[in-house]
């Protein structure tokens, strides 16, 4: 039997002339459950997510399901995208977090889904709420606790506990939606497409219209620093550095695609005498080799690794796993095309562009490739 996700019906008295006309041969599928249609919200959350993420739309929908999850039989309306969207950010101790979510879930008047980067962490969140008896709502339950799990998450003013997978089926009577422990690296897919889920589920709270919540123990660069609404759970740390919001599409310079420092940021280094770190996540000059025509990603021959564009010690093809090397000169495995293009911002990239605005300055490079021992 074939499986599959419904994403549109339309009636067939109105395809009849299509239908006659069509290329393929149209067939009847038996359905053995009620179908479920994907409301709309969902859909642009996965487009917008698969656009960003260079991904395909159904790799990006089949982050958002638990596939052995029965839909419901009714679907509710939804409101109007946007609507009460709100975010806000609490950085402290698993005591503290706690103590916020409680007072959110006594104030709230619909359900309140907290979301977690794995079931292990769902578990223990669970025990830590224990008396306000949440229900647990991820992808290593069985069948049956997932049906009775997925019908007390639809009751209203009750706490869900989930992760990310159980998205698809918040109903409309969520109020809060929860990111707790928001710096996990988790949440982050390390096999393709390379999702960000942490960006998946803001698009979705964004077109739901239900207020986010980002909880973590550390400040972390992720997080939404436009918030209205910031709240502090720390007892030892002063007053948070000013934060500047930098719209960098303002900044393109001529004759290039993108500027990779502000003018503010380059004022700062400038007029600053002290040592100034900047953090770069990415190594290589340009993290993420794909063929321009095909869109084939370049991978190693070893480990199946994407590969990275590396200049420091001539052009070459660098596998940032196990540290194989291919010549420049190596063409697509799909399509034979010498088309090969980096996309994304590397440290040495960084760095090259940092001899060209501050020749006079010492910039010193900080990764395994150029410190490769404590006296270095």
């Amino acid at each position: 039997m074939e499986r599959g996700i419904v994403i549109a019906t339309h009636p067939a008295g109105l395809a009849k002339l299509s239908l006659k006309t069509a290329t393929f041969i149209p067939r009847k599928i038996e359905v053995t459950i009620p179908p479920f249609v994907l409301p709309p919200w969902m859909i642009t959350a996965a487009e917008r997510t698969a656009d960003m993420y260079i991904a395909q739309r159904g790799a990006v929908i089949g982050t958002m399901l638990l596939a052995s999850l029965l839909p419901p039989k009714q679907s509710a309306e939804m409101p109007a995208p946007g609507s009460g969207f709100q975010e806000s950010v609490i950085i402290g101790s698993s005591v503290h977090r706690m103590t916020a979510y409680r007072d959110i879930i006594a104030r709230s008047k619909g359900s309140v889904w907290i979301m977690c980067p794995t079931a292990l962490r769902a578990d223990a969140l669970a025990q830590s709420l224990t008396d306000l008896h949440p229900t647990l709502l991820h992808g290593g339950m069985s069948k049956k606790q997932l049906l009775r799990a997925y019908h007390a998450a639809c009751a209203h003013q009750s706490v869900v506990i989930a992760t990310a997978s159980a998205l698809g089926y918040m109903p409309t009577s969520a109020s809060q939606l929860i990111i707790e422990d928001a710096a996990n690296t988790h949440w982050a897919r390390r096999e393709r497409p390379y999702l960000d889920i942490r960006t998946l589920i803001r698009a979705m709270a964004r077109e739901k219209g239900v207020p986010l919540l980002w909880g973590s123990l550390h400040d972390s660069l992720t997080f939404p620093i436009d918030s209205d609404v910031f709240i502090n759970a720390h007892r030892l740390t002063g007053p948070r550095a000013p934060i500047a919001l930098i719209d960098m599409t303002a900044e393109i310079p001529s004759g290039k695609e993108r500027a990779l420092l502000s003018h503010a940021l380059r004022s700062e280094i400038e007029h600053t005498r002290v040592p100034t770190l900047l953090y770069v996540s990415r190594k290589g000059y340009a993290p993420t080799l794909l063929c321009a025509d095909c869109g084939t990603p370049m991978r190693c021959l070893s480990c199946a690794h994407v590969l990275s564009l590396s200049v420091e010690r001539g052009r070459t093809l660098r596998c940032p796993y196990c540290k194989a090397t291919l010549a420049s000169e190596s063409r697509c495995a799909t399509c034979d095309s010498w088309n090969i293009k980096g996309y994304g911002v590397g440290i040495e990239r960084v760095v090259e562009e940092l001899h060209q605005h501050f020749p006079d300055r010492q910039i010193i490079q900080f990764d395994a490739d150029t410190l490769k021992s404590k006296k270095a």
